[in-house]
């Protein structure tokens, strides 16, 4: 049982990266950076993301948000049982991801203050909303009535 709990956890992980990073695709396409921008240039990145709208990073909070749920979904989808541990690891572990993020490129301050409490409530829920999807019901007990 702990391989398939370890399974499901880098399941999760890897669904939860896949639907950040094609949402995250989806806004560069509706935002896209200007032609010929050096991303490896850190004063070219400042000014882009100084002057990225806010309907961009909403985008990504958007998917920084959906991407945990999945994330959660899927361990729930793998465990088929009640299982806190997997989801909150899986969002810890997005949710250290994302202060990289804030670390590494500048972002408004409101981001970050909307963006570090998404991921492990999120984690959870999507965990919680797979579980009647997917949890095993126990069978009734002889005697008892089936409900």
């Amino acid at each position: 049982m702990m391989a398939k709990k370890f399974a499901s956890m880098v399941v999760g992980l890897v669904a939860g990266v896949a639907v950040i990073r094609s949402i995250e695709m989806f806004a560069a396409f509706l935002f896209p950076p200007p032609l010929g921008i050096d991303f490896s240039d850190p004063d070219a990145l400042t000014q882009f993301m100084d002057r990225m709208p806010a309907g961009a990073f909403i985008l990504v909070l958007l998917a920084h948000a959906t991407g945990s749920f999945a994330a959660g979904f899927s361990i729930s989808a793998m465990i088929r049982a009640t299982w806190w541990t997997g989801p909150l690891v899986v969002g810890a572990l997005l949710n250290l991801a994302g202060i990289a993020n804030l670390i590494l490129l500048p972002h408004p301050t409101w981001f970050a203050c909307l963006d570090l409490p998404l991921y492990l409530p999120l984690a959870w829920l999507g965990a919680r909303t797979g579980l009647p999807f997917f949890a095993h019901t126990p069978p009734s007990s002889p005697g008892q009535k089936a409900t």
